[in-house]
C-alpha cells in the first residue's frame, strides 16, 4: 500500500511539473484516489480500532472527499464576492482534519 501511494505522489508530482494546466479534476482524482487507498486496509482497522476511533477516521474521510469534489468540480458556484467553492473546499478540509485529530487525540494518544 505504502508503494502505491508513493507511486501516485510521484505520478501527482510530475504531473503538476509537466501538464500546467492540467484539468483541475486530474489532480482531485488523484488525491481521492490515494486517500480511498485505505479501503483496502479497512478490515483490520476495524478489528483494531475503538469504534469513535473508526467513527472519527470515518467521517474525516467522508469530508475530505467532499472537499475534493467539490474542489475538483468547482461547485457550487455560491454567489458571494467573497465565499465561493474554493473557500468551501478548504472548510471541509479543515472539518476533515478535525474530525482526524480526534481520533489521533482519543485513539492514539
Amino acid at each position: 500500500l505504502l508503494f502505491v501511494v508513493w507511486s501516485i505522489t510521484i505520478i501527482g508530482a510530475f504531473i503538476k511539473i509537466f501538464w500546467i494546466n492540467a484539468p483541475r479534476w486530474v489532480s482531485a482524482g488523484l488525491y481521492l484516489g490515494m486517500g480511498w487507498l485505505s479501503i483496502f486496509v479497512f478490515l483490520p482497522l476495524v478489528k483494531s480500532m475503538a469504534p469513535s476511533g473508526l467513527f472519527w477516521l470515518s467521517l474525516g474521510g467522508i469530508l475530505y472527499t467532499v472537499g475534493g469534489i467539490i474542489y475538483g468540480l468547482k461547485k457550487p458556484n455560491i454567489d458571494k464576492p467573497w465565499f465561493g467553492f474554493h473557500e468551501l473546499f478548504h472548510l471541509f478540509v479543515l472539518a476533515g482534519t478535525f474530525c482526524h485529530f480526534m481520533m489521533m487525540y482519543f485513539y492514539i494518544a
